[in-house]
């Protein structure tokens, strides 16, 4: 749909990155509504990893609401990067609540992968719900995972792979979406509590793909746009 030309090898205007990949052919743009002129930017893959030392009074515990935080009472096994947490209440679904680090402009992440492992124990069911959410500019996405018992998960930042939560309940989340979250993360919530009654979680190895201009061996990147001033 997003694809012209004698030969459908060019992006129409208002797109850009022809891809076999995408199935509109090409992205649009979405440069803020400033503008519909953009090209790909010339960005390449890098990564953001989350070590435990010296960042373990940093993660919280909350609700999907980040309310009723949990006391700071977390175990960090430094060998393994990994932080832990024991409950005594099962009566709210916790969530892990991310560093600063992982917070504010992440609009480079577009694209990229945000991974991590979770280890946990406890008894029943895995309960199936929302895994990930972000929050920012007044918007909060969120993502379900589809395989529960994978202790590494990747979650792409696209929105194909997202829904936009409303009080009207959740929507598929578009483009304009996971871009204006992006641009200023107030949060990023993984869920914690993965059984209907879990005793301990363990979140370890959080890695943030995100762009950079100088060339790296992760490889360019082709979903994110250079915008054009009008």
């Amino acid at each position: 749909a997003n694809v012209g030309g004698s030969l459908c090898n060019q992006c129409r205007e208002g797109t850009f990155g022809l891809s076999e990949l995408n199935p509109f052919g090409c992205i649009e743009c979405f440069c803020s509504g400033v503008t519909r002129s953009c090209s790909e930017g010339v960005y390449y893959r890098d990564e953001i990893p989350i070590f435990i030392h010296g960042e373990t009074n940093r993660f919280s515990l909350t609700d999907r609401e980040e309310n009723n935080e949990l006391p700071s009472q977390f175990e960090a096994n430094i060998p393994e990067n990994e932080i832990n947490y024991s409950f005594n209440d099962d009566s709210y679904i916790y969530y892990w609540n991310l560093p600063d680090r992982l917070r504010g402009n992440l609009i480079l992440s577009y694209g990229g992968k945000l991974t991590f492992t979770q280890r946990t124990d406890g008894t029943g069911q895995y309960v199936e719900d929302q895994d990930v959410i972000v929050k920012g500019n007044g918007i909060t996405i969120a993502h379900s995972r589809s395989n529960l018992e994978q202790e590494t998960y990747s979650v792409k930042f696209v929105e194909t792979e997202w829904q936009t939560l409303q009080r009207q309940g959740p929507r598929p989340a578009s483009r304009a979406d996971m871009l204006t979250v992006l641009s200023n993360v107030d949060s990023i919530l993984i869920r914690a509590s993965i059984r209907s009654y879990t005793s301990s979680s363990g979140l370890s190895d959080i890695i943030l793909e995100y762009g950079v201009r100088q060339s790296t061996s992760l490889g360019r990147i082709r979903e994110i746009e250079a915008c054009r001033c009008p």
